[in-house]
C-alpha cells in the first residue's frame, strides 16, 4: 500500500482536483499515466513537414536567384557564410529565410524525438 501525501506542509489539507491527483501520482510512477495524443502529434508533425517543404522550396529558389545574380555579394552567398549572414538588410532574404527554416526545423526535430518516432526519411 502506498501512502500518498494527502496533506500539505503544516496541517492544511491537500486541495481537491489536480493538486491532490498530482500528489498521488508523485508517490509511485505507476500512478502517473498520461495520454500521448499520438494522432494530434502526428498531425502536428505533418504540418511541420508541409511548412518545411514550402520553406525549403523558397530557400532553394532564393539561393539559385542569388547565385545567378549580377550582384557580386549575392553570388558568393553559396560559398561564403560570413557574407550571407552579414549581408545588408536589402540583400539578406536568403539568410532570413534560412533562419526561419532553422527555427521550424528545431521545433520539428524536438517534437519528432519526443514522439519517439525513429522511422524517418530525408
Amino acid at each position: 500500500m502506498v501512502n500518498a501525501p494527502m496533506e500539505m506542509e503544516g496541517s492544511a489539507k491537500m486541495p481537491e482536483g489536480y493538486a491532490k491527483l498530482s500528489s498521488l501520482m508523485s508517490t509511485d510512477s505507476e500512478f502517473a499515466i498520461f495520454r500521448k495524443f499520438v494522432a494530434l502529434n502526428a498531425q502536428n508533425l505533418l504540418y511541420y513537414q508541409a511548412e518545411l517543404m514550402g520553406l525549403e522550396s523558397d530557400l532553394r529558389a532564393t539561393a539559385s536567384e542569388d547565385q545567378n545574380s549580377e550582384d557580386p555579394d549575392k553570388k558568393d552567398f553559396a560559398v561564403n557564410w560570413y557574407e550571407l549572414s552579414h549581408a545588408k538588410p536589402d540583400k539578406n532574404y536568403q539568410f532570413r529565410k534560412f533562419m526561419q527554416v532553422r527555427r521550424i526545423l528545431r521545433e520539428y526535430s524536438m517534437d519528432i524525438r519526443a514522439l519517439g518516432n525513429t522511422d524517418t526519411q530525408s
